[in-house]
């Protein structure tokens, strides 16, 4: 298994990252609350990054003073990745982290108190869901990102462009996914009610 190892910039120090998790907290209160205010708090964030980005390879070309070689030597690295980019890591390797993730969560939590859970009644139980119509999986689609990882069977950016075809399909899909959900629960229900009737016979 080949992990690719995030690359450090050099401009990247204990102040960007500081304002990166700003940044991050910022863009989840926006979220949680879209506003005006939130989404200038947020976005200032960015702009002093990138201040700090320019300021950084400004002052690194101005040292070279005219000098190639050494010019060179500071483009170099953003060029040509170094080879310890990538990560050689074995799929026992992979169980072992997790394992002892795991193992060292339940023993921080082995004297802690099981939780009080409380019943709810809720007045309108969620209990189906509408079915989905080609025009709204079509509006998802157009506002995703596109984005894709080696994972995904089909590029982003070929479901975006093929969207006006593949929104009818993603649809009844979705909607074949929760009627066979249904029934299953309902033919779940009536057999606990047979077993319930022959225990009382």
């Amino acid at each position: 298994m080949n992990i690719r190892a995030p690359l450090t910039a050099p401009w990247f120090d204990a102040e960007c990252h500081a304002v990166k998790v700003k940044r991050r907290r910022l863009e989840k209160a926006y979220r949680r609350q879209p506003s005006a205010e939130s989404w200038t708090k947020w976005r200032a964030q960015f702009t002093d990054q990138q201040q700090k980005f320019v300021a950084y390879w400004s002052a690194a070309v101005s040292s070279c003073q005219g000098d190639a070689r050494a010019l060179w030597s500071k483009l170099r690295p953003l060029l040509r990745p170094s080879s310890n980019a990538t990560l050689q890591l074995t799929a026992d390797d992979y169980v072992q982290f997790f394992t002892t993730k795991i193992d060292r969560i339940r023993a921080s939590t082995a004297t802690a108190p099981y939780p009080i859970l409380e019943e709810r009644h809720v007045l309108d139980p969620l209990s189906a869901f509408d079915p989905a119509t080609a025009e709204e999986i079509l509006m998802i689609l157009n506002r995703s990102a596109a984005k894709q990882c080696q994972l995904d069977p089909v590029p982003t950016w070929l479901v975006k462009r093929a969207s006006g075809i593949l929104a009818t399909v993603i649809a009844n899909m979705y909607n074949a996914s929760f009627q066979a959900t249904g029934q299953q629960q309902e033919g779940d229900r009536s057999s606990a009610a047979k077993e319930a009737n022959t225990v009382s016979e």
